[in-house]
C-alpha cells in the first residue's frame, strides 16, 4: 500500500483512482443537532429554532473537530423529526489521513458527536437576559443564553465532544432514528433538569414544557425556603447583636461613672494640696476619715468643772 502520495505537476492525466489505494468511501449518518440545550464556547446556552432553519444551497463539507483546512467527507442536510440529519459519507485518501482514522476508531467502538458551523448570512438570533423566558421548539427556555430565530449550515463537525451532547455519528445503518431521539430527549430532560431527575420526568412521559414549569415550581419553593432559613438567621443575628449592643453600652457607661468618680477625688485633692501650707499636716485624701484628736486629760472633772478650768486658763496671761 503506497502512502503519502503527491500529486505530479501538471499531469492533466492524473488518476485519481489509482491513487485512493483501494481506500473505501464509507456511509455516514451524522445527528447533527437536535432541539436541546446546547452549550457553545462562544455563545454559551443556546436552542437552534428549528422553525427558522433554512438549508445550505447544496451539499456541506464534513471536517473534524473544525479543522476547515481538512474536510473528510461531504453530507445533505435535512430535518428529520426533531433533529437535523446529516447524510453522506467519510472519503479517506490515505491510510493514516485523519478520515482513515475517524473510520478506524468508530470501527473500534469510540463513539464520536456532532457540531454545526452555521453560516453567517441569514442569521437572526435572540439574545435571552437571565431569567428571561422564551418559548422555542414548543417548550420553554430560561435565560440566559441565546435563541438562533433564524440559521442554516455551512459545515458539519466530526468529534469527541459536542456542543450539543445528544448529537451522535453512525458508520453502520442507524435504522429508526426514533429511538436514537428519544435517547437524545431523555439526555435533554437530563440535562436541563438533573440526572435523576430529568430522567424520571421523561419517563413518565411529562413533556419538556410541563417539565420546565415544575421544575421552576420546585425551584421558586426552594428559593423561598431558603430565603425563609437565612431571614430567621438574619433576625437570630440581630438579636444577639442587640444584647451585645447593651453589654458594651452598659459597660461603657460602668467605665464613665468610675473616670468621673476618679477625676473628682483628684480634685478634691487638687484643692486641698493647694491649701496646703508649711507647718500644717499633709491634706488628707477627703474620701478618707480625718483621724480622731486625742482627748486632754481632764482628771475626772465633770463637763461643769471643767468648763470652769478652761475659763480660768483663758483669763491667765500668755508666756512669750
Amino acid at each position: 500500500m503506497k502512502k503519502n502520495q503527491t500529486f505530479p505537476a501538471g499531469n492533466p492525466e492524473m488518476n485519481f483512482e489509482a491513487l485512493s489505494t483501494e481506500l473505501k468511501e464509507v456511509p455516514v449518518v451524522i445527528i447533527a443537532r437536535t432541539q436541546g440545550e446546547a452549550l457553545h464556547g462562544y455563545w454559551g446556552r443556546c436552542v437552534h429554532d428549528f422553525a427558522g432553519y433554512f438549508p445550505p444551497p447544496g451539499p456541506v463539507a464534513i471536517d473534524y473537530a473544525h479543522d476547515d483546512s481538512d474536510s473528510i467527507g461531504v453530507c445533505e442536510l435535512s430535518i428529520e423529526g426533531n433533529q437535523l440529519i446529516a447524510r453522506g459519507k467519510i472519503c479517506p485518501f490515505t491510510a493514516d489521513d485523519q478520515a482513515s482514522r475517524v473510520i478506524y476508531q468508530a470501527s473500534k467502538g469510540i463513539p464520536f458527536q456532532s457540531s454545526i458551523r452555521m453560516a453567517t448570512d441569514g442569521l437572526v438570533y435572540d439574545e435571552v437576559a437571565d431569567g428571561e423566558t422564551v418559548e422555542v421548539n414548543g417548550e420553554i427556555f430560561t435565560g440566559p443564553g441565546h435563541v438562533f430565530r433564524r440559521w442554516s449550515v455551512e459545515g458539519v463537525a466530526i468529534l469527541n465532544y459536542g456542543s450539543d451532547a445528544a448529537t451522535s455519528v453512525h458508520f453502520d445503518d442507524p435504522g429508526d432514528l426514533t429511538a436514537t431521539d428519544f435517547r437524545a430527549r431523555g439526555r435533554q430532560f437530563q440535562r436541563a433538569f438533573g440526572r435523576e431527575q430529568g430522567a424520571e420526568w421523561f419517563l413518565q412521559g411529562l413533556t419538556f414544557a410541563a417539565a420546565a414549569k415544575l421544575f421552576q415550581t420546585q425551584q421558586a419553593a426552594r428559593g423561598k425556603a431558603e430565603i425563609s432559613a437565612l431571614e430567621a438567621e438574619a433576625a437570630r443575628l440581630r438579636g444577639e447583636l442587640a444584647e451585645a449592643k447593651k453589654i458594651a453600652e452598659a459597660a461603657k457607661a460602668k467605665r464613665g461613672a468610675a473616670k468621673e468618680d476618679d477625676e473628682k477625688e483628684f480634685r478634691r485633692w487638687k484643692a486641698a494640696k493647694a491649701n496646703f501650707r508649711p507647718g500644717q499636716a499633709k491634706p488628707v485624701p477627703v474620701n478618707k476619715p480625718a483621724p480622731a484628736k486625742k482627748a486632754f486629760n481632764t482628771f475626772g472633772r465633770t463637763d461643769k468643772q471643767q468648763a470652769f478650768v478652761d475659763a480660768v486658763a483663758a483669763r491667765m496671761p500668755k508666756r512669750g
